[in-house]
């Protein structure tokens, strides 16, 4: 079935909300979240909460991402003309959280941008690739603490500049920022910041190219 096609479908249930858009905005109101699409495609929906809205930009093709809630006042936001694969989901956990994906960026398939803790923050420039079976995250998901009880993983933000490509089975970690144009390698662990035009790679990731640029283009 063609994802431009028109309405075909809305299921509601407690917290599920699937449907197919067309070009023309709609708003949808259903288990503390609101809808904004001016893309084609389907959606999960599981949200506990209220005051959650989604907004996806015009020309994106959404290919039924699971969008997990549990709190108040959070917000994805997908820029215009991105591509979601299948599999790929978008968590936040906590209060006032927000994912921003700007214009042009692709995701290929099971890629998690999750973001948890109370005020937390992914952004994600224009023209990112995502390849496939990727984790961008926040926070570690429970506290850990030191000999007098103070908590010492605290949550941080994730930002991803303009023009970066991220290769399979890369893991993002909290707290870290990559420069524009830069390259993070397949299977690297990324747990510090890469700068602008660079190529990391490793468990952890390390930066072993500087000056560097890539295009999308296919090699075949």
């Amino acid at each position: 079935m063609s994802f431009r096609g028109t309405l075909k479908r809305i299921i509601y249930s407690n917290f599920l909300f699937e449907g197919v858009y067309t070009t023309v905005s709609r708003l949808k109101h259903s288990g503390g979240i609101s809808l904004t699409s001016k893309g084609y495609g389907r959606i999960k929906k599981d949200c506990v909460g209220s005051d959650n809205s989604v907004i996806i930009g015009e020309h994106s093709e959404i290919h039924k991402p699971e969008i997990f809630i549990r709190g108040n006042g959070n917000k994805l936001i997908i820029g215009k003309n991105c591509i979601v694969g299948s599999g790929c989901s978008f968590r936040m956990e906590g209060n006032n959280i927000t994912i921003k994906v700007g214009d042009e960026t692709t995701f290929t398939r099971d890629v998690q941008l999750c973001a948890q803790e109370n005020g937390s923050k992914i952004s994600v420039g224009n023209d990112v690739m995502f390849s496939n079976t990727i984790i961008v995250r926040t926070s570690d998901s429970h506290p850990i603490y030191n000999a007098e009880g103070q908590r010492i993983n605290l949550p941080a933000d994730v930002n991803i500049g303009n023009h970066v490509w991220i290769a399979p089975n890369s893991k993002v970690f909290k707290g870290v920022s990559i420069g524009d144009g830069a390259i993070i390698g397949s299977d690297s662990l990324v747990t510090k910041n890469v700068q602008s035009g660079s190529l990391a790679v490793g468990h952890p990731a390390r930066i072993v190219k500087e000056n560097i640029t890539w295009t999308r283009e296919r090699l075949y």
